[in-house]
């Protein structure tokens, strides 16, 4: 007579915890990623490459192309004739706002710092990033920062018409 077999085997047990941990392990990369100083990093990369397509925009437009700031967001416009307007039918260059505890700050031409909003008032309708259809850009180093986790990024674009992002000094 064969005796009943009660419980789970070894290899069935083994096998439950492995499904349970690599299942533990993937939850617990996911929810680590999405940190506000994740979204930060994603929102400094997807400014670049914005600032980048508006330099594309005015080589292909044979105008500049400028982008006017503040503190809390940027808008991209277009050169006329005599004056700057904004960018119609660019839904890629559209308007943009940054969440409430984040900043903007910009250092344009190696003059001190000013914030966007001050030197958007100085010259009013007067972008303070230029991108020329020649490919070369107005020099400028733009902080993106974080006031409650003093995390920043910053994108600097160089004469060259070169933009580079890197991590500040509060991410170090």
């Amino acid at each position: 007579m064969i005796a009943k077999q009660n419980g789970f085997t070894l290899i069935e047990l083994l096998v439950v915890v492995f499904i349970i941990g690599m299942i533990s392990g993937v939850a617990v990369l996911s929810v680590g990623s999405a940190g506000g100083d994740h979204r930060l990093e994603t929102e400094a990369q997807r400014m670049g490459r914005t600032f980048s397509l508006a330099a594309q925009e005015a080589i292909l437009q044979g105008r500049p192309t400028g982008v006017m700031l503040n503190s809390k967001g940027y808008s991209f416009l277009m050169a006329g004739k005599d004056k700057w307007g904004a960018l119609e039918d660019e839904a890629l260059l559209a308007s943009q706002t940054l969440p409430g505890d984040w900043q903007l700050e910009l250092t344009a031409g190696g003059y001190p710092k000013l914030s966007p909003s001050e030197a958007g008032e100085k010259e009013k309708g007067v972008p303070q990033i230029i991108f020329f259809p020649s490919g070369q850009i107005s020099p400028f180093e733009l902080q993106l920062s974080d006031s409650t986790t003093d995390i920043d990024y910053r994108l600097i674009g160089l004469a060259s018409g070169r933009l580079k992002l890197q991590a500040g000094e509060g991410n170090l």
